[in-house]
């Protein structure tokens, strides 16, 4: 390797600073194993789940991108803020919508501890997809997606379809088609897109930031307007393919509410290729 190269090499820092592939695939394995031995059909084993992806994802930032643990600047990623509150907007309005339709006699239970513990989960979620989508797979897509701003782009583009695919199992999919449940089928085909889009805005976040917690406080938050009301009444449920129509409402509305975001982060990557 010339000085050169070597250089270049040492410009992220961190031990595997040109191995980043190699840690986005263990990370994606160690990931495999806390799902199968770590069991979270209860809040107490989400959260412990949680906990165990968290520093997965954690290790593997600290030994792939350290400088994306730094604390965040407030000056960073100014452009995407009106977004970024927008995106916090569609969920606040979804939660809210969530609450409206809850079943009589539903009740929130919000105690200091379930309302730290919802916290917590949402927390420890955003961590480790944030982490692992976002920091560890656009930081290894990239370069081998050309390099520059195009392969930013192709890297926020296959990464988002990445996150939104493992929204949904095969399994899933393959019982609502076997089921003829049109409901099961629409939410099979339609939670993939939502979280495309959203990982796609994020995407954009982190290339204005390269700052893992500038984004997880923006999922994190997400995460609880969205889904914790839902959290809070005791809902955990352990798939997004319910059957429920009002369940296909709330999704298929947020869908088309993030796309006025997907588009503006697809247009700042384009704008920022062409000057390349």
């Amino acid at each position: 390797m010339t000085r050169a190269n070597s250089t270049m090499g040492l410009e992220d820092g961190g031990c595997a600073r040109n191995h980043r592939a190699a840690v986005f695939v263990a990370a994606l394995v160690a990931t495999a194993c806390c799902f199968s031995l770590v069991p979270g059909d209860t809040l107490a084993g989400s959260l412990a789940q949680g906990a165990a992806l968290a520093a997965v994802a954690l290790a593997a930032v600290a030994a792939s991108r350290p400088r994306a643990l730094r604390a965040p600047r407030l000056c960073d990623g100014r452009g995407l803020l009106a977004w970024a509150l927008y995106v916090l907007a569609v969920g606040l309005a979804v939660g809210l919508a969530s609450l409206v339709v809850q079943p009589q006699g539903a009740a929130l239970d919000a105690s200091p501890l379930h309302v730290m513990q919802v916290v917590a989960l949402c927390l420890l979620t955003a961590v480790f997809e944030e982490g692992v989508f976002r920091v560890l797979a656009l930081d290894a897509f990239a370069p081998a997606l050309g390099g520059g701003r195009r392969g930013m782009l192709r890297a926020a583009l296959v990464s988002a379809v990445l996150f939104g695919a493992l929204h949904v199992s095969l399994g899933e999919a393959a019982s609502a088609v076997q089921a003829a449940d049109f409901v099961a089928v629409a939410q099979t085909a339609c939670k993939p897109v939502q979280a495309a889009l959203f990982g796609l805005f994020m995407a954009a976040m982190y290339f204005g930031t390269r700052n893992l917690w500038t984004l997880v406080a923006v999922h994190a938050a997400f995460n609880f307007l969205y889904a914790g009301p839902q959290l809070l009444a005791g809902n955990l449920q352990q798939t997004y393919v319910t059957g429920d129509p009002i369940d296909f409402v709330l999704l298929a509305v947020s869908t088309a509410l993030l796309v006025p975001a997907a588009w503006s982060a697809l247009r700042r990557f384009q704008k920022k290729s062409k000057n390349v």
